[in-house]
């Protein structure tokens, strides 16, 4: 026979089947919301491209099976620690809950921090490094913090949880009770069904006593929790002291946070995330307490026969205000929560990657490339390796201000120069304004426009424009040139003139390609590199790489060789012009004679507007003494144009041409020495045979050689070809 209290055991308590499967629980959650928020951040901030997609993807749904994993494990711990309470109590476990998942949470946070420090996995920050003492303070303390907290906003789900769970418990016993064999109110027998007739005597009535009114709880928090204050107090006085306390949990979490070496996204990040929690943890207990109190307001006013309008008000009020700080959230902190994650955590994918190069012997750094997290400490490094250091390149489209900003002061520490010989935009004009010299290229280009970040408030973003002006005005920039560079809109850029930027003292030099070592080149820049770059600009070394193979790449590895070695823009020109002329030369006696006329054309241009500028140039430029001329900068730059298209087209049409009979030459040249001499005079043509000429006669040589030019242009195209191709004939 089975003994009666193993026919039918005992169900599972709801209460204790919610304690067992606490930790899968938690788990599953917290991996889904981790799934939704990964999905959230896709949507919002979509990949560039497949690759970059399922590498997002991979990385997304590793952290959010990583989180879901230590959820489990907190859940394990709790659930330990909460056995004996349980086994006493579910009440007891009830109060038990938020201290345990704190302890849990933080405990798991130590262990992480432990294997941080012996596996060293961050390459942002390295935990134990000597000079690092109060970053990781901060970090550590945050980062415990952080976990604290969510353990916390876990133990309030888990105590709504387990509160259902024993209330449950209590309706399902209540409702395997018989029913009352008398009648409360009469005190009459009652029959019920079975075998035998049940006594008749009479059984005295039970009165029930009312129930003892409920204790109103002295905890503060609890106490508006429960909804047991007055809807007035509630709405008015709860909304200011929990906006005050979550303002000095917000600041004590920035505090804890905070280091000494300015930008660094890795805190950045965990103070939004516990800032964040913060307003939505204290938003929820205002909300739920307030909601409660409206409905218990409303439930007396009911009972009285009054009007339930303030509860109803309170209510929609309530709601209004959910809505308004979830669209912040989703419009705001969301945008830069996934920004600043990809700052700390995935290298700033968006952002271009940076290079630093040492020139001229140690003497000049090239900064290039994006402002990102860590471009400020390699820059410390290779300077502090290299203290002859005393110019800094700079060519960039920008990137973060913070970094910016920092690079601004290790510039401004170490009282080095500053130049631009491209482009430096952006974030990129902070470092610039560092120097202590600043010096641009005369082709280089700044470009302003106010900051801009994922998520930020017109208000954040005027006090961080507040903040870039007062960088500027320090290092005394006019104050209507700020005003107009900051006042441009983030998407869109100004580029000031070179007068503009020298009247506001943007700049304090101009350079001319001579005074530092060239640069401006992509990071990364190799010969190859470097000869597709001068293809474009140069036509007639462009043709080199089809007819000329040879001599194509021996000019680009001298130039190459000359760009490592930190020589100057001018040096570089120099060097590459002294290779290619030689070529040219040579090519231009086998070009047609169409090219042959177009040159001597563009050389007389070149001749008449030197000889109206400046004679003595014209004559070293016409007669080959003394160092090579470079016109570049007088003559227009449509002449130099032409010039290098007629380079090509000498390249191209370059073939084997008939030796030149000398009686035919001498011939012609006889018919223009009888032009010019209709001219000039015969002293005034004798400077033509003069090795060296007076500076006082370099007018008169000029104008010589314009008129030679002349005449033989107006002669027939062969004739005219026959005595050009001569002058470039070696003899």
């Amino acid at each position: 026979m089975i003994p009666p209290d193993h026919r039918n055991p005992p169900p599972l308590s709801h209460a204790r089947s919610w304690l067992q499967h606490l930790p899968l629980r938690w788990g599953r959650n917290v991996g889904i919301i981790g799934l939704v928020i990964s999905a959230g951040a896709l949507l919002l901030t979509p990949p560039s491209s497949p690759s970059e997609l399922a590498s997002l993807v991979r990385a997304y749904v590793a952290t959010s099976a990583l989180f879901a994993f230590f959820s489990y494990l907190a859940g394990l711990l709790a659930c330990y620690e909460l056995r004996k309470p349980f086994g006493r109590s579910p009440a007891e476990a009830l109060g038990r809950i938020a201290p345990r998942f704190v302890a849990s949470a933080a405990v798991l946070a130590a262990v992480l921090l432990l294997i941080e420090f012996l596996f060293q996995w961050r390459d942002g920050h390295r935990l134990g490094l000597s000079g690092n003492a109060a970053e990781d303070a901060g970090y550590c303390v945050g980062f415990m913090g952080s976990a604290a907290l969510l353990g916390f906003l876990v133990a309030l789900v888990s105590k709504w949880g387990l509160r259902r769970a024993i209330k449950r418990d209590g309706t399902s016993r209540g409702r395997e009770r018989q029913e009352p064999l008398f009648s409360p109110l009469a005190g009459e027998p009652m029959t019920v069904p079975g075998p035998g007739p049940i006594s008749a005597a009479p059984i005295a009535p039970v009165i029930a006593k009312p129930a003892a009114p409920a204790r109103r709880s002295t905890n503060f928090i609890l106490r508006h929790w429960r909804g047991e204050n007055s809807l007035a107090w509630s709405y008015w006085g709860v909304a200011v002291v929990g906006n005050v306390l979550g303002l000095g949990a917000i600041i004590g979490v920035r505090l804890l946070f905070s280091t000494d070496k300015g930008f660094d996204p890795g805190p950045i990040f965990w103070v939004l995330v516990t800032s964040w929690s913060i307003v939505l943890v204290v938003l929820l207990w205002q909300v739920v307490g307030t909601w409660r109190s409206a409905t218990r307001h409303a439930a007396r006013r009911t009972a009285a026969n009054l009007g339930t309008r303030w509860a109803t008000a309170a209510k929609i009020m309530l709601v209004l205000g959910v809505i308004r700080t979830v669209a912040e959230f989703t419009q705001g902190g969301l945008l830069q929560l996934a920004e600043t994650y990809d700052m700390a955590f995935r290298g700033d994918p968006r952002m271009p990657a940076y290079s630093l190069r040492v020139m001229r012997n140690g003497t000049e750094i090239e900064v290039s490339g994006g402002f990102k997290f860590g471009l400020t400490a390699d820059f410390e490094r290779v300077v502090s390796a290299s203290p002859r250091i005393r110019v800094v390149h700079l060519t960039s489209t920008g990137g973060r201000i913070g970094e910016a900003e920092k690079l601004n002061k290790a510039i401004s520490r170490r009282s080095l120069l500053t130049y631009v010989p491209t482009h430096c935009e952006s974030a990129c004009t902070l470092a610039f304004a560092a120097g202590r010299e600043r010096w641009l290229h005369r082709s280089g280009k700044l470009g302003f426009h106010g900051p801009a970040f994922p998520g930020m408030t017109p208000a954040d973003l005027e006090v961080a424009t507040s903040a870039w002006k007062a960088q500027f005005k320090a290092a005394g920039f006019a104050q209507s040139f700020v005003d107009r560079a900051l006042a441009v809109p983030s998407a869109e850029m100004w580029y000031p003139t070179v007068p503009e930027l020298s009247f506001a003292q943007a700049i304090t030099d101009v350079a001319d390609g001579s005074e530092f070592a060239a640069s401006g080149y992509p990071a990364g820049a190799t010969a190859e590199k470097l000869a597709e770059g001068l293809a474009k600009y140069v036509p007639a070394y462009a043709a080199m790489q089809a007819r000329l193979p040879q001599d194509f790449q021996r000019i680009a590895g001298t130039y190459y060789d000359g760009y490592m070695n930190g020589m100057s823009e001018t040096e570089l020109i120099a060097a590459f012009r002294g290779q290619l002329i030689p070529i040219l030369q040579a090519n231009k006696a086998r070009a047609d004679d169409a090219v042959l006329i177009e040159f001597a054309r563009v050389t007389l241009d070149q001749y008449v507007v030197l000889g109206q500028k400046n004679p003595s140039l014209c004559y070293r430029y016409a007669a080959g003494v003394g160092s090579p001329a470079n016109i570049s900068d007088v003559v227009p730059q449509a002449l130099i144009q032409r010039e290098l298209a007629l380079g090509e087209r000498a390249i191209t049409t370059a073939a084997p041409r008939p030796p030149i009979d000398p009686q035919i030459l001498e011939a012609l040249m006889s018919r223009v020495q009888a032009a010019l001499a209709k001219r000039f005079t015969a002293e005034t043509l004798g400077i033509f045979q003069l090795s060296s000429v007076p500076p006082a006669q370099h007018a008169d040589y000029c104008n010589i050689a314009v008129a030679l030019y002349q005449e033989i242009v107006a002669l027939p195209p062969p004739e005219a070809a026959l005595i050009l191709r001569s002058f470039e004939t070696p003899s």
